[in-house]
């Protein structure tokens, strides 16, 4: 559904993430974890105001640790961001709704050029 996180499992990482086109970010996230539970209405928001532009979804790294283990993730929260099916980005930690929205822009943006994306992101952050 447009403008929505759409929960996905280990059992439907490879059709929604690595078998899509387009721009995908994926929360990784778990129940337990204090800063996950404060972003996730951020990353709510982020779904709506970007919809049709990046599709966000979430994977519970508790529930589904096959694919946390087999992308890597050692922190939560953590936001891959992936382009055609490929990983592109990851960036962990909890974010504001202004830094969440400059880091989406950056990504629809330089698309292609994770380097820039951290650059572009990290000036606008005023991040030397």
């Amino acid at each position: 559904m447009a403008g929505k996180v759409t929960e996905i499992t280990d059992a439907t990482f490879a059709a929604q993430v690595t078998g899509s086109k387009g721009l995908v970010m994926v929360d990784f996230w778990a129940p337990w974890c204090g800063p996950c539970r404060q972003v996730a209405p951020v990353v709510e928001k982020m779904a709506e105001r970007f919809a049709g532009k990046i599709t966000i979804l979430k994977l519970d790294t508790e529930a589904n640790q096959a694919t946390a283990q087999s992308m890597g993730i050692r922190s939560i929260p953590t936001f891959g961001f992936f382009l055609d099916g490929k990983p592109m980005l990851a960036i962990s930690g909890a974010r504001g709704e202004r830094d969440f929205a400059i880091l989406i822009e950056r990504v629809i943006q330089f698309k292609a050029d994770p380097q820039l994306i951290q650059k572009a992101y990290e000036a606008d952050r005023g991040v030397a």
